[in-house]
């Protein structure tokens, strides 16, 4: 039951409570923060994209080495 009536009392307090924040001037300040992270993340995905290239690039090789190698007869 206490913590009711403190529940009650603090929604009581803070009804009309008004804070002067401009939200337009705090969003001014965080965008370009924002975005060059957003920059960021696209070069990430050229990186991988890149990496997987290469990998999958050397499993063939290496797949086709393998092949060639055991159709070969050994001396």
């Amino acid at each position: 039951m206490k913590w009711e009536s403190m529940e009650d009392k603090i929604k009581a307090a803070l009804l009309g409570h008004r804070t002067e924040v401009d939200a337009d001037a705090i969003w001014a300040a965080i965008e370009p923060g924002v975005d060059a992270i957003n920059r960021r993340k696209k070069r990430r995905g050229l990186i991988w994209f890149i990496f997987a290239g290469v990998v999958l690039a050397g499993g063939a090789l290496g797949y086709f080495c393998k092949k060639q190698a055991q159709a070969r007869p050994h001396q």
